[in-house]
């Protein structure tokens, strides 16, 4: 459940960074709401699809390693992601290409972080007896 809540806030996120970044400088609010909505159930598939079952093998793999080394994997991980998705989609320059990959691997971060910060809300609302 954790996991799907950070997809939602994850999707959430970025869609509206990245609506507040390209929007044009004057546009109704309907354009806003169709960005941003496009925009979110684009990533949300794709954290849902592709970041909650990876996160799994993550979690599995370096929980032992600590935060710091999970939210380092985590970023690598987006970063392969966009690299996936830059070989699948071969007609783009080189610059722009970069720019994916960055933005992957930050989605992979910023998914990485909303986990973290929602098992840290889980753990503190527990009462002391259940933990």
């Amino acid at each position: 459940m954790i996991r799907f809540m950070s997809a939602i806030l994850s999707a959430m996120l970025l869609s509206l960074g990245f609506t507040v970044i390209n929007s044009p400088d004057v546009a109704g609010l309907l354009y806003y709401y169709g960005t941003f909505l496009k925009g979110f159930l684009v990533l949300f598939y794709i954290y849902v699809f592709f970041a909650v079952p990876v996160s799994i093998y993550i979690d599995a793999w370096v929980m032992k390693y600590g935060v710091i080394w999970q939210m380092f994997v985590y970023f690598l991980a987006g970063a392969g992601m966009g690299c996936v998705f830059l070989l699948l989609n071969v007609g783009r320059i080189a610059a722009t290409g970069m720019t994916l990959i960055v933005l992957f691997a930050l989605a992979g971060w910023i998914f990485a972080l909303f986990i973290q910060l929602l098992r840290l809300a889980v753990r503190r609302s527990r009462p002391a007896s259940q933990t």
